[in-house]
């Protein structure tokens, strides 16, 4: 859902969810999976004036690098990731040129092997990906959230190392009064004038990467057990107004009725009520069950 605080606004987010594709002999596209029967699943979330531009263009080609990737992307899973990242962010400057320079988009991609059912997952900044386990106690059922992703952020101790050594200045913003708002973000100096991101890793954003904020993705990966449910991949809109586990116990009530449509929407109006009757931010969902 867009933002729905503001008159007019574009929603600066994108997704993606598809099965790579086979080349045929002639050099086309077949329909289904590869051999390796990779899944993808993505969420972007743009930021600054031209973001939603910068998430579309992630959405459509970092699947597309994953597909393309020798031996198919299960041959080497984190490595298809981090190739993919690099290759797509390459793909945003030489799309948009200068209109990169303080446009930019966080991401989360889940490359999953369903024969082995191994998830690998691939993070730059604070979208995130949550597991949703069940244990089915006879006495005590009860659900637990685990993080596959860590929000990255410019004041984690080695992100903010790294942004140091490059020249680049970890601060929050500052106030009217002179105090300290919001989170940490990078700056060019110590005067917070420009750029202001609140991320330590992104997908574009031109004037800060000469600052040390890098298109790297932070790989994880997690073999499904049979008490693992589904995964909630979104934007910060969600995890900005919601825990992991109360985000998570909102989605098992309506996946134990197998409701899952009604799980994202019922997602949807927990946060507008946390947010006083509105979405103040684009927050998007997806949603992957297993079976």
């Amino acid at each position: 859902g867009a933002k729905e605080c503001s008159a007019g606004w574009v929603n600066q987010d994108a997704t993606a969810a598809c099965a790579a594709q086979q080349k045929k002999a002639g050099g086309d596209a077949a329909g289904g999976p590869t051999g390796d029967g990779a899944l993808f699943f993505c969420v972007f979330d743009g930021h600054g004036q031209s973001g939603h531009d910068v998430a579309s263009i992630c959405a459509e080609r970092l699947p597309a690098h994953l597909a393309a990737h020798p031996g198919g992307p299960l041959s080497n899973p984190i490595k298809a990731l981090e190739d993919a990242f690099k290759k797509t962010d390459d793909d945003i400057y030489r799309f948009m040129g200068p209109r990169v320079e303080y446009s930019g988009s966080t991401g989360v991609a889940v490359v999953m092997d369903p024969v082995k059912r191994m998830l690998y997952v691939g993070n730059v900044g604070d979208s995130r990906c949550v597991l949703g386990q069940y244990s089915p106690d006879a006495k005590c059922p009860t659900w637990t959230a685990v993080a596959l992703t860590e929000d990255l952020k410019p004041d984690i101790p080695q992100e903010q190392e790294r942004i140091e050594l490059s020249g680049g200045t970890v601060m929050a913003l500052e106030g009217e009064d002179g105090r300290d708002v919001g989170p940490a973000r990078v700056w060019e100096s110590a005067a917070r004038e420009k750029p202001g991101l609140a991320v330590s890793r992104s997908l574009g954003d031109g004037a800060s990467r000469c600052l040390g904020v890098i298109a790297d993705p932070v790989v994880t990966q997690h073999q499904l057990q049979a008490t693992d449910r589904f995964i909630l991949i979104a934007t910060d809109g969600l995890w900005d107004s919601l825990g992991n586990d109360q985000a998570v116990r909102v989605t098992a009530q309506y996946l134990d009725r197998n409701l899952p449509h009604v799980a994202i929407k019922a997602l949807m109006e927990t946060v507008r009520r946390e947010e006083g009757g509105q979405l103040v931010d684009d927050t998007t969902m997806v949603l992957v069950q297993f079976g």
